[in-house]
C-alpha cells in the first residue's frame, strides 16, 4: 500500500523467481479531503464551510469509487506490460483502500513485490 497527498495505492500478486513473469493487480485511488479547506471557509463564512464539509461528507466515498482505477500488470521485469481494467458501476473499492489512511509499515510490502536486486 502507497499514500500520497492526493491518491493512495495498493498492489497485491508476485513473480515467478525463476522466469520473472509478473502478475499483479493494481488499484489507484483518489484521496478526497477538504477538510481544511472547509476550517478556512467556516472561518470566512460559516454557512459556506458547513456546506462543504457536509458536502464532503456526504460525497467522498462515491468520488473515491468513481474516480478508482484498476490495472492489470503482466510480463516480465524488463518488459512489463500495464492493462487498464474495467470497473463496473457500484463495484466498491477493495476492503484495504477503503480503510481509514494510516502510515504503512516497512514490513506491510510482501517481499514477492520488491524490485529484483
Amino acid at each position: 500500500m502507497a499514500f500520497g497527498s492526493q491518491r493512495r495505492s495498493h498492489q497485491s500478486g508476485g513473480q515467478a523467481g525463476s522466469t520473472q513473469a509478473v502478475k499483479a493487480r493494481m488499484f489507484v485511488v483518489p484521496d478526497i479531503n477538504a477538510g481544511g479547506a472547509s476550517l478556512a471557509y467556516a472561518a470566512v463564512n460559516p454557512a459556506i464551510g458547513l456546506g462543504t464539509f457536509l458536502a464532503q461528507y456526504l460525497f467522498r466515498k462515491p468520488l473515491r469509487e468513481a474516480g478508482t482505477r484498476e490495472f492489470a500488470i503482466g510480463g516480465t521485469w524488463s518488459e512489463p506490460t500495464v492493462d487498464a481494467v474495467e470497473r463496473k458501476p457500484g463495484e466498491g473499492l477493495p476492503a484495504l483502500l477503503d480503510a481509514p489512511a494510516s502510515a504503512p509499515s516497512a514490513s506491510s510490502a510482501p517481499a514477492a513485490l520488491a524490485a529484483p536486486q
